[in-house]
């Protein structure tokens, strides 16, 4: 008999944890034993409100704030977390992570219209962004181009957080803190 032969294409693994633990003193705490995300999985947390989905996500982001205590192994990429530095966490959420917090239009600017920090968080001119914009759905890309984050619905606002993180890390890694079941499909 001769051997069984398989041609399995490697996936890389994008998240992976190890006993993580999230805390705020005295008594709230999240734990995750251990997750493996490979390219193209997606994993959805449901929990009550309050129960520290949000938390979690921004201790594997590392953007976890003052008093929020982390312990655990996180890596990203096949990158320890606890190795790097703060300026390499910047990168790596620069180059390949984007993180949508639950409330969309205080994510952005109020003080500059969209299309300008479309412009500046991926580069791309006008027409560029409003074509974007109206592949995610939105009606008048140009309207949205010219306004303030304040003029926005909750779902023009996520899709143009998912513009703003999609464009610029060219579909790569999204970390989504809230269920975006507002955006309807075309």
């Amino acid at each position: 008999m001769g051997a069984l032969s398989c041609d399995l294409a490697v996936v890389p693994t994008v998240l992976e944890v190890d006993d993580l633990k999230v805390w705020r003193a005295p008594d709230f705490a999240v734990a995750l034993p251990r997750l493996v995300l490979a390219a193209g999985e997606a994993v959805g947390l449901c929990a009550p409100s309050g129960a520290g989905k949000s938390s979690l996500l921004l201790a594997l982001t590392g953007l976890a704030p003052h008093g929020l205590s982390v312990q655990g192994r996180i890596r990203w990429l096949g990158r320890d977390t606890d190795t790097m530095g703060p300026e390499q966490l910047r990168q790596l959420r620069r180059q390949s992570l984007a993180l949508v917090l639950q409330d969309a239009v205080a994510a952005l600017d109020p003080l500059q219209p969209v299309g300008r920090q479309l412009q500046q968080a991926t580069g791309c001119d006008v027409e560029q962004g409003c074509a974007a914009l109206r592949e995610l759905g939105i009606q008048s890309p140009e309207r949205i181009w010219r306004s303030h984050p304040h003029a926005l619905s909750g779902g023009e606002a996520q899709r143009v957080l998912l513009d703003r993180k999609s464009t610029r890390l060219n579909s790569s890694h999204l970390v989504i803190s809230y269920a975006v079941f507002c955006l309807k499909k075309k």
